[in-house]
């Protein structure tokens, strides 16, 4: 069994004309169909208005630096989230 993959455009009247497999050309061949619709793509402005928001953020947090002195990120969390010590545990 040979497999495919391939966008294909539906006709007004249901249609679909795809050349697959050449060679079975004239030939009868079991097929398996499987249709989804596509989800419409995301507008060009979209994408450019998410690339400066993502790139802003970005500036904001490198603007805000890194925690100074810590050298143990596991450290710097348990401090800011005040983390008590588990029982049994050190």
């Amino acid at each position: 069994m040979r497999t495919m993959s391939t966008t294909a455009h539906v006709e007004s009247d249901g249609w679909i004309h795809v050349q697959a497999f050449p060679d079975l050309a004239g030939q009868e061949a079991e097929v398996l169909l499987v249709a989804e619709p596509r989800r419409p793509s995301t507008p060009i402005s979209d994408i450019e208005e998410r690339r400066s928001r993502i790139k802003a953020a970005l500036r904001y947090l490198h603007e805000l630096g890194l925690p100074k002195g810590e050298s143990d990120p596991a450290e710097w969390q348990r401090q800011e989230r005040e983390d008590r010590p588990l029982p049994g545990r050190a």
